[in-house]
C-alpha cells in the first residue's frame, strides 16, 4: 500500500517495449482464397500492418500459415467500446464460408 500510496498524483505515462520482432507472413495457400473472397464481395482488398501482438507469432513458430483478418473498424478492437455493425459481421461470415469452403482443397491439412 505504501508503494501505491507514494505514487506521483495526476497523469501516470507508461512506455511499453515490445520485446518480440514483427511477425510477417504470405498467409501460405491461405493468402490468395481470402484476398479472392474479399475481392469477389468488395471489388477491393486492402492490406495493412496491425501494430499489436497476436497469436500469429505462436501459430508461424509452429510453422503454419497464417493471416490476421477481421470484421470491422479496427480502432475501437479491443477497447472499452469495441462494437462492429450488424452488416460487417455478415461479411466477414461470407468471406470466411468461401474460405472454409474453398482453403482446406488448396492447403495444407492441419
Amino acid at each position: 500500500r505504501a508503494a501505491v500510496e507514494a505514487l506521483p498524483r495526476g497523469p501516470i505515462r507508461v512506455r511499453v517495449n515490445d520485446a518480440e520482432p514483427a511477425v510477417t507472413s504470405e498467409g501460405g495457400d491461405m493468402l490468395p482464397v481470402l484476398e479472392r473472397a474479399v475481392l469477389n464481395l468488395d471489388g477491393q482488398v486492402r492490406r495493412s500492418f496491425m501494430t499489436s501482438w497476436t497469436d500469429a507469432a505462436n501459430i508461424q513458430a509452429r510453422g503454419y500459415p497464417w493471416v490476421v483478418f477481421g470484421a470491422g473498424d479496427l480502432g475501437p478492437a479491443h477497447s472499452d467500446e469495441e462494437w462492429i455493425s450488424e452488416d460487417d459481421l455478415r461479411h466477414l461470415t461470407e468471406v470466411l464460408a468461401v474460405l472454409i469452403e474453398e482453403w482446406p482443397r488448396r492447403g495444407p491439412a492441419l
